[in-house]
């Protein structure tokens, strides 16, 4: 594998040195690694390893100097013809994506800090195809700001030479070369010096006096940048008033291991941190960004999750600082080897730099297995639509064929593309734009249709129409496609069903969510593919506890001790509204439940929830936010009962153990309630309040009866629903353990 690393500088700094480290690793397994950038200090070290570097100026924004970067990087690429090409920084990554447009290489970026995105800032950044993130948050900024799919992001860390940077290296020569004194405490600090970096060093120098009235110590000010010029005189005016130079500014240096292992006390962020723990050195971590002090176990939360940065924690100050120091140089010497210990134990276990650069190979394989456009998947439903059960059915195929089959990637054909990503963390395009659609399905290796009821044509002809073109398209590209637990039907026009049965006679595979498609299909004449029934995919996701469910009661002032969930959907010209609300009044008269009307999707089902309320004697209540999927299964396990025209609230209910009574407006709502062996339901359009209540009544007085049964079918179907995924891998080429075995 040949690798190409493009960033500003090889100057001092986190990313410069990440890149340094990383380099290493590569090349130590194998990888033939080149690196452009403007230059500097580490390039002596990339001439050491025997890694070429080419030198471009990528360090501002100059448009001469773009220009000249863009024309040099495009002919690095032709002539090396690297399989990766990794940007590390935004004026690299965004020459490098110009590129890519008309070059179309493997194209990868690490994200090692966050940007301004204001104005047209947004729009001079590109993630590339695959994107490295060296924390969690950054991770979150690059879904939340750039609607980057988090399943085209990788979170490593910033790799430590543990090696390197270890305990009990010699530091007889760096104390030479400083003029510094053998008994004296050293505070080593280590940050770039640039005006956006040196708040802390500064800090330091305020307090500098008060430290040495207490100790015998020496600061040492390790790094160069733009404010050197002010901390050099602040330093003079600190060591003109002790009259004793006991501040020591070294400039930028490459050897930071010898002032790590120089150290008492360190005082740093990010990588600098992370070396100094490596060194077993008590570390006081702080920086512009924010102040998170002494590192020890009731700090590590608050470091992982700021990647020891202190993004968004309390501001350092000069105060804060100096308690930290002094606390730290008052403790015995077995608490300092404690908490330096830990710090180097934490080193090796989560960031050592094998770790990194073996994630950062999983991400160069990833791209050169898939491309630049490749997927594994592309789905097709009724997704983007704000469908609480569609947005399960397609949570639950994603979580589970990934679970199976690692690395899968997916693209999904959705209403609302954007929020889809975001939601759901994959890549999606707009189901209504041909183009997109075409390109999705081009470079995917299987379509999957499903689940829901796709094939129908019971609302109305073009949803049939829709469908079964997007199989034709996959068809007519020798892709495999997969009908993947659908419910289908009705099918009721004649030419609907020569257009169902012609195309579904051509896909691989059908699975069905209950008996009666099959029926339909046999009906319709679907004979070729091999046709199974298993269990819609929503039964296989996990409810949110009881907790979540009372966070959300209070946070839309819903207070009843016990409850009932209503679904309730507009059906045709069919207005039920005063029979539901004289139901809801006898349930809450009878058994002191409160209903609580859940709208499946929004903003759909609100009014005629609303209405029913409205004509309601009892109290009620209507969710007013927008909940995930899981929320709304976890409202309905906890509730007492779910009476429902929508399928999915049914099944949420039901798959928990919760009797549901069906209002059956179409008859998906019958087939589901039948697969589960369970008869409380009635045709929405002759709706009896007397049947109704009646089915109530029954429900209570055998509750656990009921309760007992639908839990065991429930099992059953949650065990059927396995195969769905098992499937998928298996059309794919196998699931992780059969490659492996």
């Amino acid at each position: 594998m040949k690798a190409l690393l493009v960033l500003m500088g090889m100057e001092i700094g986190g990313a410069e040195t990440h890149v340094l480290e990383l380099s290493a690793a590569l090349k130590s397994r194998g990888v033939e690694v080149l690196i452009a950038s403007n230059g500097g200090i580490y390039t002596n070290e990339l001439e050491k390893m025997g890694i070429k570097h080419y030198n471009l100026p990528l360090h501002n924004k100059k448009i001469g100097n773009m220009i000249k970067s863009y024309f040099g990087l495009k002919k690095i690429i032709k002539t090396e013809k690297p399989d990766v090409v990794h940007g590390h920084a935004r004026i690299p990554s965004f020459i490098l994506g110009l590129l890519n447009k008309t070059m179309g290489f493997n194209f990868v970026t690490t994200a090692h800090w966050v940007f301004d995105t204001s104005g047209i800032l947004k729009y001079v950044t590109n993630w590339g195809y695959r994107t490295v993130a060296v924390s969690e948050d950054i991770k979150t900024y690059l879904i939340d700001n750039y609607n980057v799919p988090s399943q085209d992001i990788t979170v490593t860390i910033n790799g430590i030479n543990t090696e390197k940077f270890a305990p009990g290296q010699d530091k007889k020569a760096i104390i030479a070369e400083l003029g510094l004194k053998e008994d004296t405490i050293k505070i080593v600090y280590i940050s770039r010096l640039d005006e956006s970096r040196s708040l802390v060093a500064k800090h330091l120098l305020d307090v500098a006096d008060d430290i040495k009235e207490k100790h015998n110590v020496e600061i040492i000010i390790v790094g160069g940048g733009d404010d050197m010029n002010n901390i050099e005189a602040i330093t003079y005016e600190v060591n003109k008033k002790a009259e004793n130079k006991f501040v020591f500014l070294t400039g930028a240096r490459t050897d930071i291991d010898r002032f790590v292992a120089l150290a008492d006390v360190f005082i740093g962020v990010s990588r600098s941190a992370l070396e100094a723990m490596s060194g077993a050195v008590p570390v006081i971590v702080a920086g512009n960004e924010g102040y998170i002090g002494i590192f020890d176990e009731d700090k590590l939360d608050d470091c992982i999750s700021t990647n020891f940065c202190c993004r968004g924690m309390e501001a350092s100050s000069p105060q804060r600082l100096l308690k930290d120091v002094l606390s730290v140089l008052e403790m015995n010497d077995e608490e300092k080897s404690r908490i330096g210990t830990y710090g180097r134990n934490i080193i090796l276990k989560h960031y050592s730099v094998d770790k990194m650069a073996e994630d950062n190979l999983m991400v160069y394989n990833d791209i050169i297995s898939h491309g630049n456009k490749g997927v594994d998947i592309v789905l097709s439903g009724y997704y983007g639509h704000n469908n609480n059960g569609d947005e399960a059915l397609l949570g639950a195929i994603l979580e589970e064929i990934s679970k199976k089959r690692k690395g899968t990637r997916f693209t999904v054909l959705s209403k609302r593309p954007k929020l889809t990503s975001k939601q759901h963390g994959v890549k999606s395009v707009n189901r209504f734009n041909i183009f997109k659609v075409y390109s999705a399905i081009k470079n995917c290796r299987l379509l999957l249709s499903g689940g829901g009821s796709l094939i129908q044509d019971a609302t109305s002809t073009k949803s049939l129409f829709y469908y079964t073109h997007v199989i034709k398209l996959a068809l007519s590209k020798k892709k495999k496609v997969f009908v993947y637990a659908n419910g289908i039907g009705p099918v009721n026009k004649e030419y609907n069903q020569k257009i169902a049965s012609k195309v579904l006679n051509e896909v691989d595979y059908i699975t069905l969510r209950d008996d009666k498609s099959v029926e339909v299909l046999e009906n319709i004449g679907v004979t070729q593919p091999e046709i199974e029934v298993t269990a819609d995919p929503a039964v296989s996701v996990s409810p949110v506890n009881l907790e979540r469910v009372i966070e959300i009661f209070e946070k839309e002032k819903i207070v009843p001790n016990e409850y009932f969930a209503v679904s309730m959907r507009q059906w045709e010209d069919t207005d039920v509204t005063w029979q539901i609300s004289r139901i809801c009044d006898y349930v809450s008269h009878k058994y002191g439940l409160t209903a609580v009307f859940i709208p499946m999707q929004n903003p759909d089902d609100m009014e005629i929830s609303q209405k029913c309320i409205s004509r309601m004697e009892k109290e009620g209540y209507v969710l007013k936010g927008e909940y995930d999927y899981r929320d709304i299964m976890g409202i309905c396990a906890n509730s007492k009962f779910v009476l429902s025209m929508r399928l999915h609230a049914l099944m949420y209910g039901a798959n928990s153990g919760i009797p549901v009574i069906g209002l059956g407006y179409d008859p998906k709502v019958e087939a589901y309630l039948r697969y589960m062996q369970h008869s409380f339901m009635t045709d929405i359009n002759n709706l009896s309040y007397d049947s109704v209540v009646k089915m109530v009544d029954e429900i209570m007085e055998n509750y656990e009866d009921i309760s007992a049964k639908l839990k065991d079918r429930g099992a059953f179907m949650r065990e059927k629903a396995k195969r769905n995924p098992e499937i998928a891998c298996e059309l794919l080429g196998g699931t992780d353990e059969n490659i492996r075995s």
